[in-house]
């Protein structure tokens, strides 16, 4: 299975070495663009921004050279979007997600509440044209889209209290980020509310919130959430997989020369392979973190998800009532996944690895025969 899952990192790396090679040659033009990024400095998305310029920069022996800029450096956090559709800038970086107040069919491109797996979007963005249905959106905005990371689900809520089925929601005061998710929430009874991640740690310690979102296990636990909320509601149904992008000013990728496009491209397919294990991993290693700390964890049985995917199915479908870029995604994303879970069920319970615990025991005096 993990050779089927990475079988792009033989074919990114290849042709970024060809592309390397070819770059050297003395006609290739000296390209420098500048990249504003949606991250600061000390989040881990804003290190596969720098890996980008990186890469690309050693593979074309500094002929192509990108400077990125931390979230505020340039231009606040959530203005990259029209920083580089307006040609201020050549590059950026975001969740699309963010620009859903332009066209709430943007949220679909990055994060979908209930059913779309970090491995759906892998498969679905480079296998079924969702990035070129992307695209096409984007082309109104004269940008140019690259996944550079695509993260598995979130933590799941922080809470002051437990969470078993879908009327627990009732009453609470919930920070969440994903329109959808907070009109499924409002239509459970609770009170979505948005509270900058800067300010959580406080909201929760003062009860301002109930409970809250953020990020990963490791980023929260590096935050402190620990400290503020008893209790840990996984998993996180509201943000099953996370898709950030690298845009690029559609004049700019015009004028670059093809070998330079080619290894921009591939370079942003290894960032997610880079971002992908390496968040991957990070998760798990907060995890041991929170249960070493003693914070309760509560999972939800089977009627829960029944009961959520009704209420989920009808938000759904009414976004895709109001928009048809949103219904022309969503289709897409409903035919692949009626296709591919044939599959799924088929490899179950090995599809994303199954729990054994009867696991073999490597005895230390093994290790030194």
């Amino acid at each position: 299975m993990a050779k089927k899952r990475f079988t792009t990192v033989a074919l990114a790396l290849a042709l970024i070495l060809v592309s390397g090679i070819v770059s050297a040659a003395a006609d290739n033009p000296t390209v420098k663009w500048h990249y504003v990024s949606a991250w600061d400095v000390n989040n881990p998305l804003f290190k596969y921004d720098q890996y980008i310029a990186e890469k690309v920069g050693k593979a074309t022996n500094g002929k192509f050279s990108i400077k990125v800029y931390a979230a505020g450096e340039m231009v606040p956090a959530f203005e990259t979007f029209d920083s580089v559709s307006s040609g201020a800038f050549q590059a950026g970086s975001t969740a699309p997600a963010y620009q859903a107040g332009l066209n709430s069919a943007f949220t679909l491109f990055s994060t979908v509440p209930l059913y779309m797996s970090q491995q759906d979007f892998l498969n679905w963005l480079y296998q079924v044209d969702g990035i070129g249905q992307m695209n096409d959106i984007l082309k109104r905005y004269k940008i140019v889209a690259f996944p550079n990371s695509i993260f598995d689900l979130e933590a799941g809520f922080r809470s002051h209290k437990e969470i078993k089925k879908v009327t627990d929601f009732k009453g609470m005061k919930i920070r969440i980020a994903p329109p959808e998710s907070q009109e499924i929430l409002r239509r459970l009874g609770a009170a979505p509310t948005n509270v900058s991640g800067g300010e959580l740690y406080d909201a929760m310690q003062r009860s301002i919130i109930d409970a809250f979102e953020f990020m990963t296990p490791n980023v929260d636990w590096d935050l402190g959430f620990q400290e503020v909320a008893k209790y840990w509601i996984a998993p996180a149904w509201y943000q099953t997989a996370c898709v950030y992008y690298t845009l690029v000013n559609a004049n700019a990728w015009k004028a670059l020369p093809e070998n330079y496009r080619v290894i921009f491209e591939e370079v942003t397919k290894g960032c997610v392979v880079e971002s992908t294990s390496f968040m991957n991993w990070q998760s798990a290693l907060g995890t041991k973190e929170f249960l070493d700390y003693g914070v309760k964890v509560s999972k939800a049985d089977e009627k829960f998800w029944s009961d959520m995917e009704v209420v989920a199915k009808k938000v759904m479908e009414d976004f895709a009532s109001k928009n048809p870029d949103y219904a022309k995604t969503l289709k897409s994303q409903v035919d692949y996944l009626k296709t591919y879970n044939l599959w799924r069920e088929l490899e179950e319970p090995f599809h994303s690895g199954r729990i054994t615990k009867a696991l073999p025991e490597v005895k230390d005096a093994w290790l030194k025969k």
